[in-house]
C-alpha cells in the first residue's frame, strides 16, 4: 500500500469523505507511516475489513488511470497544494493530465456563463490576455462559453492554463471541447478531477467542480454571470474562504461587489495585488 491508495481507500470507506480523512492526515501531521499505524486504532473490526476490501478496488482505480494516461496526486504528496484542503468542503484527492506543478503557481480564476453576449466575449478575451502575459496560471473549468474564451484566449498568447472537469480526465465534457483539454496539455497546461476513468458524469459533478475552481485562485474574476447562474456555486465558495471576486462591469450580481472595467490598465492592476 502506498500514500496514494491509502487516501483513496479511506474515501471510499462508509462514514469517511474528503473532510474526515483530512481531519485524520492532520491528527497524524500528514506523516504516511504514521497514518497507516493510526488505522489500528482509528478503525474497528468490520471497517478494518471493509479497508482491506476497498484497497483492493483502490488500487485496480489507479491501475486502470494509468492505463489510460490520467496520474494521480493525494494530500500526503508535496505537490499537493495546501489551498484544496485547508479551507471549507476539502479536496484531498485528484485524478490529471498535464503539468501538476501549476497548481502551486500563482492563479486566477476566470469564469462565467455558457451563453455570454458578443459584448462580455470581447471583454473576456482582454482581461485573459492581461492576466496570461503577466505570467499567472489561468483556471477555468472547460465548459462552454466564457470557460473556454478564458483556455482559449490563455492558449493564444503562450499562457498555462489549468482545466477543472466535472468529468474524468480522460472522458472531456462536453465533447465539442476534448480538442482544447488536448490542447490544453500540449502546451504544458492541467487537466484536473476528482472522477476516476469510467465515472458517471451526474449533475452534483458540477458544484463539485467549481467549489475547486473557487480554491485554487485567490480570485475569480466573472466574465459574464447572473444570480441564478451555476457560475454561484464557485462565487459563493470564493466569498465563504474570504477571497475576492470581481465582475467585468456591465454584470449585475447581488453578492459581488467588486467590478472592473476592462479598458483600464490601472483597474486590472490592481486585482494582481490580490493574487498570491
Amino acid at each position: 500500500m502506498d500514500k496514494k491508495s491509502l487516501i483513496l481507500t479511506l474515501l471510499h470507506l462508509k462514514g469517511w469523505g474528503a473532510k474526515r480523512v483530512y481531519l485524520y492526515v492532520q491528527r497524524y501531521n500528514y506523516d504516511y507511516e504514521k497514518c497507516v499505524n493510526g488505522l489500528i486504532e482509528e478503525l474497528n473490526e468490520e471497517e478494518k475489513s471493509a479497508f482491506k476490501h476497498e484497497l483492493i478496488f483502490s488500487k485496480k482505480t489507479i491501475e486502470l488511470n494509468s492505463q489510460v494516461g490520467t496520474k494521480v496526486c493525494c494530500i500526503l504528496d508535496n505537490e499537493f497544494p495546501k489551498k484544496l484542503y485547508l479551507s471549507s468542503n476539502p479536496c484531498v484527492f485528484l485524478f490529471y493530465k498535464g503539468d501538476i506543478s501549476l497548481l502551486s503557481q500563482k492563479s486566477i480564476s476566470i469564469i462565467g456563463t455558457r451563453k455570454p453576449d458578443s459584448y462580455f466575449v470581447e471583454k473576456g478575451k482582454i482581461a485573459t490576455t492581461y492576466f496570461a502575459k503577466k505570467g499567472y496560471v489561468i483556471v477555468s473549468g472547460l465548459a462552454l462559453g466564457c470557460d473556454t474564451i478564458a483556455h482559449s484566449a490563455c492558449l493564444d498568447v503562450g499562457g498555462k492554463t489549468i482545466a477543472v472537469l466535472p468529468s474524468p480526465c480522460d472522458n472531456v465534457q462536453p465533447t465539442s471541447n476534448r480538442q482544447l483539454a488536448q490542447r490544453i496539455i500540449e502546451n504544458g497546461g492541467l487537466l484536473i478531477s476528482e472522477y476516476s476513468t469510467g465515472s458517471t458524469m451526474t449533475k452534483f459533478n458540477f458544484p463539485q467542480r467549481d467549489r475547486i475552481q473557487s480554491k485554487l485562485s485567490e480570485i475569480i474574476l466573472i466574465i459574464q454571470a447572473n444570480d441564478q447562474s451555476g457560475t454561484m456555486i464557485a462565487t459563493r465558495n470564493c466569498l465563504k474562504d474570504g477571497k475576492r471576486v470581481y465582475a467585468i462591469k456591465g454584470n449585475r450580481i447581488s453578492i459581488v461587489h467588486n467590478y472592473v472595467d476592462i479598458d483600464s490598465p490601472e483597474e486590472l492592476e490592481e486585482i494582481t495585488k490580490w493574487i498570491f
